[in-house]
């Protein structure tokens, strides 16, 4: 945020000192500013529509300002102190102000209007959250390109799917999370890294895409099978697009496994809430499971790209779900190493359209501080030069192995024994170091994770923040 920013956002900065005995003009504009940070329905529309007149004069940078609303928001000390100011002006009563001031900013009609902030925000507070109402497919269409509507035409649930979202309060900024615990960091660098107790316009968007068009996601949407499918989403937030599909596979009987997964601690304990209200345990049936789990893309990144053999005890999952989960330059890549951990690779007679394969939308936004993130997904998934794996040598060894002199393969040699008979521990280990480096080097060799379909999505009015023009949508799977 810059500095002239911060002057016109944050309550420390931007109030004006009651002491002073401000001009009713400028007690109007701070009221409305507060209203608009902590207690939007406070306004009326006359009180608003002056509120946005006056802002236009200083905002040329909607998406920058927007960031530093969002900011202001969640940094408890802003809020305090804007509390403290309104309690404060209440009990001045605004003796310095005449009554002969317009119906908009007399005596009257400011100081009711700084009550009903000041009760407004309370009302917040005691509540502490949101609830969001959903229903799909939306009464208005996401339009699709016409190749992708007439090769997966609209198929409609057979009920109205509905799903309760409780979106919470974004944490304060002087709270300490576990987002920062290597750096030591604070403040709006955590609150930022829940960003996941809000619905984000890309899962409302995408989810009533999935609804109408299954098929565009995977085939198998679609379809019975004997073997569940295995679904997860990634930075699921509060849940939306992973119950969407959830309650859609129940409808329709397809047997299925879905997770939702996230990294934030108070991101999953909200996610855990809404998956009970809309899956409750009394209505849980066997065809669909709908589970909540932890998951750290960055631990999942260290270890793809410091050599680590795979671990087999990851699950994998047909279908992966991304919907705004990209806020920094780094995250496409962890991602990338995400899906290369837990997406399936397909079989060899798998047909290419039944293979698994990963969905990531995001906003796309023209101005401030996330502009050109769909870049970094370009980038990510570049595909990767061929280049050998360290392997372990055993030159450390005093006993030689075929694996050394002549061409086979790693897993038959058998491992070798000293002159007493007993099995050379350290000899052995680099050999399953070798072993485990070369059979990760061929997985690799093998197959490579592809942007095989880029998509593009209208913004709704009604719906996500102002500041995006659209979303993109990323088809991703292994190709050899």
């Amino acid at each position: 945020m810059t500095k002239v920013l911060a002057l016109r956002v944050n309550p420390i900065n931007c109030l004006p000192r009651i002491k002073n005995e401000p001009a009713a003009v400028d007690i109007f504009r701070a009221l409305a500013h507060l209203a608009h940070l902590y207690s939007p329905k406070s306004l009326t529309r006359a009180d608003t529509a002056l509120y946005n007149d006056d802002r236009e004069e200083y905002v040329c940078d909607q998406a920058a300002y927007q960031d530093a609303i969002d900011v202001c928001k969640v940094d408890e000390s802003e809020r305090r102190y804007a509390m403290h100011w309104l309690t404060r002006l209440i009990g001045s009563g605004l003796y310095w102000l005449e009554e002969d001031e317009s119906d908009t900013t007399s005596p009257d009609m400011l100081l009711d209007l700084a009550g009903r902030v000041l009760g407004g925000h309370a009302s917040l507070e005691e509540a502490g959250a949101i609830t969001r109402e959903f229903r799909f497919p939306l009464d208005e269409p996401v339009l699709l390109h016409k190749a992708d509507a007439t090769a997966h035409p609209a198929v409609l649930p057979l009920e109205i799917i509905e799903i309760s979202l409780r979106d919470d309060p974004l944490p304060p900024s002087d709270s300490r999370s576990e987002a920062n615990r290597n750096s030591g960091s604070g403040s709006s660098q955590d609150a930022a890294a829940a960003v996941g107790v809000q619905t984000w316009g890309a899962s409302i968007i995408v989810s009533d895409v999935l609804v109408r068009h299954p098929t565009l996601f995977h085939p198998a949407l679609a379809c019975t099978s004997d073997t569940p499918l295995r679904i997860a989403e990634l930075g699921a937030g509060t849940g939306l697009l992973g119950m969407a599909t959830a309650k859609l596979l129940r409808q329709q009987k397809i047997q299925a496994h879905v997770v939702l997964t996230d990294y934030h601690l108070k991101v999953l304990e909200n996610l855990r809430f809404n998956v009970d209200e809309n899956f409750p345990a009394s209505e849980a049936t066997k065809a669909v499971s709908v589970a909540v789990e932890h998951l750290d893309w960055l631990e999942l990144h260290r270890k793809q790209t410091e050599g680590f053999p795979e671990d087999r005890n990851l699950p994998k999952y047909d279908l992966l779900l991304l919907a705004d989960v990209i806020y920094a330059p780094e995250h496409a890549l962890w991602i990338r190493s995400s899906i290369e951990a837990l997406l399936r690779k397909p079989t060899v007679d798998e047909a290419n359209e039944n293979a698994p394969r990963a969905h990531i939308i995001m906003a796309v936004r023209g101005s401030g501080k996330f502009e050109g993130l769909s870049d970094t997904v370009e980038e990510a998934f570049k595909p990767r030069a061929r280049s050998e794996a360290s392997v372990p040598l055993l030159s450390a060894s005093s006993t030689a192995t075929p694996s050394e002199t002549m061409p086979g393969t790693p897993a038959l040699v058998l491992e070798p024994v000293s002159g007493e008979g007993k099995t050379n521990a350290k000899h052995s280990d680099l050999l399953r170091s070798r072993i485990d480096a070369i059979s990760f080097q061929e997985v690799s060799a093998s197959a490579e994770l592809k942007i095989v379909n880029r998509r593009r999505l209208d913004k709704r009015s009604s719906v996500g923040r102002n500041d995006e023009h659209g979303y993109l949508w990323f088809e991703i799977t292994w190709c050899h």
